[in-house]
């Protein structure tokens, strides 16, 4: 089982290290990815036998696909936060990166838009 490090992966790939040091890819049904309330995660197949590992640090790695599949996929609520940012700094070039500029009512407001889809991880 491997917990990943980003909620909502899309596509997986388990790669491994085998017992002669070559690098070998897991057959895709020989594992599952499924989303829980902590995020993505890895488990095995029932039926299947996982291999050998080889002798070295980290054998198994974990390639994963995070994210949207285009523009379009982007919910309404992430891209008018960010817009309603970019927007917001473009307006108020003058007091980004001073450090004394205070949140603005726009800033409050695009966090918002972008608060029902962030993901919080207690470890």
């Amino acid at each position: 089982m491997a917990r990943l490090a980003l909620p909502g992966a899309t596509a997986v790939v388990v790669k491994y290290t085998d017992t002669a040091g070559a690098e070998q890819t897991l057959a895709s049904d020989a594992y599952h990815l499924i989303e829980d309330m902590l995020g993505s995660l890895v488990i095995p197949a029932e039926a299947a036998t996982w291999p050998a590992l080889g002798k070295v640090p980290a054998p198994v790695r974990v390639e994963a696909q995070h994210g949207f599949a285009n523009a379009a996929a982007v919910p309404a609520g992430i891209r008018s936060g960010v817009l309603q940012m970019v927007a917001d700094w473009y307006e108020n070039r003058a007091t980004v990166g001073t450090g004394g500029a205070s949140r603005t009512p726009l800033e409050a407001s695009a966090d918002r838009n972008l608060s029902r889809h962030r993901r919080l991880r207690f470890l």
